[in-house]
């Protein structure tokens, strides 16, 4: 038996509010992640933040209902969803903010990436505003 079996017979019934908020300023990056696996915990999404919201510290990224066994799973596999992206988003933003216009700045070298999270960093670096290729046209 897991303890919590035991810790949240009491609240059977019962649901909990969850949130999920910022806890520096970024680029928030993994929300199709995020919501789908907050649908499969089957918690009832309330508001959830758009993809590319530039944070502040405090933001409020998503907000759920759930009993107390989805809740404490949610503490356990939501961050993961959007904290490496959200990451990688704000690195490819804040490079691009200091490039100022006057280069492209792009993330390359895909097959060295395990195929697993490749899509995933991916979008993550294009919802900074980064590019994912050299060039757009063939070359050699």
């Amino acid at each position: 038996m897991d303890v919590r079996d035991f810790l949240f017979a009491p609240l059977a019934g019962d649901l909990f509010l969850l949130e999920i908020s910022a806890k520096e300023a970024g680029v928030l990056a993994g929300m199709d992640r995020l919501e789908a696996k907050a649908l499969e915990l089957g918690l009832k999404g309330e508001w959830m933040a758009p993809e590319g919201t530039a944070l502040e510290r405090g933001t409020c990224v998503c907000r759920a209902w759930g009993d107390a066994w989805q809740v404490a799973r949610a503490e356990e596999e939501l961050l993961g969803c959007i904290g490496k992206a959200s990451g990688v988003a704000t690195a490819a933003a804040e490079m691009v903010m200091y490039a100022r216009g006057r280069v492209s700045i792009v993330c390359g070298a895909w097959k060295k990436v395990p195929s697993e999270v490749r899509q995933d960093l991916r979008r993550a670096i294009a919802t900074g505003g980064a590019g994912i290729r050299i060039t757009e046209e063939p070359f050699v």
